[in-house]
């Protein structure tokens, strides 16, 4: 009577096993993202994300962006809906810098006429680096602008954030022009 005890154990263990694989390896990707599993996903990539940061090499040219943003005028900045980043950045240029409290007061605005209104932030990515890492760096730009609009007076539950990673690109292609077009946040009012 023991044997059969035994393998019966053993068939149990092994069905629980293969049980547990199977189930742990299926991916839904019908699933909506919550916001704590976000959450989640931001810290276990927060760390990776400060480290790789201070090895980056800034492709970033802010000279070139201050001499473009001297020829805009106030209605050409609050124009605006495209805010673009270095690779694996989410630090706000000074183009967005010196935009933005536009934005902020043009959304103070709506707010007052309906105290409902809610604008939208959107984080893009470019192709490179996993799903998981482009969501959360899409995160992070997105809010970045939400965190400045927040700071010139408009209040959070006015401002939502959503990260598409590298789902929406707004240009085609894999080369330099193409995902420098892709890192960005962009406004939808």
């Amino acid at each position: 009577m023991k044997p059969i005890y035994s393998s019966l154990v053993k068939t149990l263990f092994i069905f629980s096993f293969g049980y547990l694989v199977a189930c742990s390896s299926a991916q839904n990707y019908d699933e909506v993202v919550t916001e704590d599993e976000m959450d989640q996903v931001v810290d276990q990539y927060a760390d990776q994300y400060e480290e790789r940061q201070e090895e980056i090499v800034e492709e970033y040219d802010y000279e070139e962006d201050q001499l473009v943003y001297q020829n805009y005028t106030k209605q050409d900045l609050l124009d605006l809906r495209a805010f673009y980043f270095g690779f694996d950045r989410y630090d706000l240029s000074e183009l967005a810098i010196n935009s933005l409290p536009y934005q902020a007061e043009a959304l103070k605005a709506k707010i007052q006429q309906d105290p409902n209104y809610v604008m939208v932030v959107e984080g893009h990515t470019d192709e490179r680096g996993t799903s998981e890492y482009n969501m959360a760096l899409g995160l992070k730009r997105a809010e970045s602008v939400s965190r400045f609009l927040r700071v010139n007076g408009v209040p959070a539950n006015n401002i939502r954030t959503v990260s598409y990673g590298e789902e929406r690109p707004s240009v085609l292609g894999s080369n330099e022009a193409a995902w420098a077009e892709n890192r960005r946040a962009y406004i939808v009012y």
